[in-house]
């Protein structure tokens, strides 16, 4: 059931071109391929799978939103502050 979800969401997202979709199937099918015991169909999966650290791309997204809130923030005040 999960690797035919996740065929179909794979199928999907290469239809209208949604990188994040397929990275996302690839991983569900990896995940799913590792509970049914087949290692090799997993790995091969996950390697497609996206390879960043979602706690890193968390961590610079946050960061890249307090740093545009403090620019926002000293326009609208008139008073120019550093961003570092």
């Amino acid at each position: 059931m999960a690797r035919e979800l996740a065929t179909q969401l794979l199928g999907q997202s290469e239809a209208i071109g949604n990188l994040f979709g397929a990275r996302l199937a690839h991983q569900l099918a990896g995940i799913a391929a590792l509970t049914d015991g087949d290692a090799d169909t997993a790995l091969a999966e996950l390697a497609q799978a996206n390879q960043q650290r979602p706690t890193c791309y968390a961590r610079r997204r946050r960061q890249r939103r307090s740093v545009m809130t403090r620019r926002r923030s000293s326009i609208c005040t008139g008073r120019l502050t550093s961003t570092r």
